[in-house]
C-alpha cells in the first residue's frame, strides 16, 4: 500500500511538472492570475451601501467634516465626500496626503481637518470640502479637536511646553485665543488626542473610541507634566487660559479632571485588602465638595492596588462601583449618585443624561436616565461580547453571533439601521455610519435612505 501511494505522489508530481512547462511554453493558460484576481478582489462590506472603495493601506480612524470624510491610513490621509466616496485632491496633490496622523475639529458647518506630516513635528489645516491649506503650523507636537475649538502644544529642546487655544470660526485661522506656558516638562502627550488627567470613552469591540467625533471643549483641562521627578497635573480653564492649580499627584493616587471639578482617587492596601477614597475638589480654591467616598473609579490589577485604567465619563458623569460590588454612575460635580444597579450589571457607555447598561444576564441592553428614577427606557438583545458606544447618531452596537452592525435610537431603542457585516465602525454621520475592513472602506446610510446605484464595486 505505501508503495502504491509513493506512485500516486510520483505520477502528481510529474503531471504538475509537465503542466508547468505547457504553461511556460504558452501552451497551457496560467491558473495564478485568476487565484490572485479572486483572492485579492474587492468584496462587499454589507448590503446596501452608498459607496466602498479599496484604499492602499487598512483605514485606522475616519471623522465626518461636513459633507467630507477624513480618513485616516496610518501613513497618509484622505478626504472623500461622505455622500459619494469621491476622494477630494487639491490642486495638483495626490488622492493620499502623506500624514502621521489625523484630527477633526468643528462641526457639520465649520468643520476642519488638521494633518500632520509624516516624520515631522508641526500640521496643516485644511478646508474639508476642497482640501485647501488654510494655515501651517511648523512646532506644534500635540494637537486636541474639539466641537467648537482646537488646541495644541509648542515644546522646546527642554520639552517646556506652550498651550494654544485656537476658537473655530474667529477671523484668522492659526491665530490662538490664547497660549499659556505650562509648568514642569512635557510628559507623553505627542500627536492626535494625546491622554490628559481625566476619565475615558468607550473603547468597544470593532467600534473605533472617538466614533462620535468631536466632543464641546470641557470647561477644564488636566495636562500631565513632570517637574524634578514628580508627576504633575496642571488644571488650565479653557475660557481664558488660566492654570488653577498644579496639583502633584502621590503615590496611589490618580487626579482626574471631571467637567469643572478635580477628583482626587487614592487606593492603599490595608489588613490585605485594596481600600478605595474618592473626593471631588472646587478647581480654583481647592477646597473639598464632596466626599470622601468608598468608591472604586479606576480598575486594578489582579496582583496589587494600583489604579490603572479610568472611570468611563462624560460630561460630569462617572461611572463607579461601590464596595458591595453594585455599580453606579457619580456626579461628578456634587458627587450625587445617579444611578445604582444589580450585581454583575456593567455601564456600556454614557452621556451626561443617558447610561446603556449590559444586565446581569450579559444579553441585555437597557438604558436609564441618570439622575431619575432608574426605570428602563427600553431594552434590546446582544451578544454578551458586543460592542456598545452611544454616539451623535445613536446607540452604536456591533453584534457578534451573526456579525451584525446596529444602530438604535438612544431614546427608545428603535433600529435606525441594521447591516449584516463584521466591519469595524470607524465614525458616526448624522445620516449614517462608516465602516472598515482591511483595505476596505464604505459607508452604510440609515435604513430607508436609498443607495445611489453605481457607487459599489461588484466582485470581479
Amino acid at each position: 500500500m505505501a508503495k502504491r501511494r509513493g506512485r500516486r505522489q510520483l505520477w502528481l508530481l510529474l503531471a504538475v511538472f509537465v503542466y508547468a512547462l505547457l504553461v511556460g511554453s504558452g501552451i497551457a493558460p496560467n491558473p495564478l492570475p485568476a487565484v490572485w484576481g479572486w483572492l485579492t478582489q474587492e468584496r462587499p462590506l454589507a448590503p446596501d451601501l452608498t459607496w466602498q472603495d479599496r484604499l492602499g493601506s487598512r483605514p485606522a480612524a475616519a471623522a465626518a467634516a461636513g459633507d467630507a470624510l477624513a480618513v485616516d491610513a496610518g501613513t497618509s490621509t484622505q478626504l472623500r465626500r461622505r455622500s459619494s466616496g469621491v476622494v477630494i485632491a487639491p490642486g495638483s496633490e495626490e488622492e493620499e496626503l502623506p500624514a502621521s496622523w489625523v484630527v477633526v475639529a468643528g462641526g457639520p458647518d465649520d468643520a476642519l481637518v488638521i494633518i500632520s506630516p509624516r516624520d515631522g513635528e508641526g500640521y496643516e489645516v485644511r478646508d474639508p470640502g476642497t482640501g485647501a491649506v488654510l494655515h501651517t503650523e511648523e512646532r506644534a507636537v500635540a494637537v486636541w479637536g474639539y466641537r467648537d475649538a482646537w488646541l495644541d502644544l509648542q515644546c522646546g529642546d527642554g520639552r517646556a511646553c506652550q498651550l494654544r487655544y485656537h476658537r473655530l470660526g474667529q477671523a484668522g485661522v492659526g491665530q490662538p485665543v490664547w497660549t499659556t506656558d505650562l509648568p514642569g516638562e512635557r510628559s507623553g502627550m505627542l500627536g492626535a488626542h494625546p491622554e490628559l488627567a481625566g476619565p475615558r470613552g468607550a473603547a468597544p469591540n470593532r467600534i473605533h473610541s472617538r466614533v462620535s467625533g468631536p466632543e464641546p471643549v470641557p470647561p477644564l483641562l488636566g495636562l500631565t507634566t513632570t517637574r524634578r521627578g514628580a508627576d504633575l497635573v496642571v488644571v488650565v480653564r479653557t475660557s481664558d487660559g488660566k492654570i488653577l492649580q498644579e496639583l502633584e499627584q502621590a503615590r496611589g493616587e490618580r487626579i482626574m479632571v471631571v467637567g469643572d471639578r478635580v477628583v482626587r482617587s487614592t487606593m492603599q492596601r490595608h489588613g490585605g485588602v485594596c481600600v478605595s477614597s474618592v473626593t471631588g475638589y472646587e478647581a480654583i480654591s481647592g477646597a473639598p465638595v464632596w466626599g470622601p467616598q468608598p468608591y472604586h473609579l479606576w480598575t486594578t490589577d489582579d496582583v496589587g492596588c494600583e489604579q490603572r485604567e479610568p472611570p468611563l465619563s462624560d460630561g460630569t458623569a462617572m461611572a463607579a462601583v461601590r464596595p458591595d460590588g453594585l455599580p453606579i454612575v457619580v456626579d461628578g460635580y456634587d458627587g450625587r449618585v445617579l444611578w445604582t444597579g444589580e450585581l454583575d450589571e456593567r455601564v456600556e457607555d454614557l452621556s451626561p443624561e443617558l447610561a446603556v447598561i449590559r444586565a446581569a444576564d450579559r444579553t441585555t441592553r437597557y438604558a436609564v436616565r441618570l439622575g431619575g428614577d432608574g426605570e428602563r427606557e427600553w431594552e434590546r438583545t446582544a451578544d454578551p461580547d458586543a460592542g456598545v458606544a452611544l454616539a451623535g447618531c445613536g446607540v452604536v452596537v456591533a453584534d457578534r453571533n451573526p456579525d451584525r452592525v446596529y444602530v438604535w435610537d438612544p431614546a427608545t431603542g428603535d433600529t435606525r439601521l441594521t447591516r449584516a457585516t463584521s466591519a469595524r465602525v470607524l465614525a458616526c454621520a448624522p445620516d449614517g455610519v462608516v465602516i472598515a475592513d482591511g483595505r476596505s472602506i464604505g459607508f452604510a446610510p440609515f435604513d430607508g435612505a436609498p443607495a445611489p446605484p453605481g457607487q459599489i464595486p461588484e466582485p470581479k
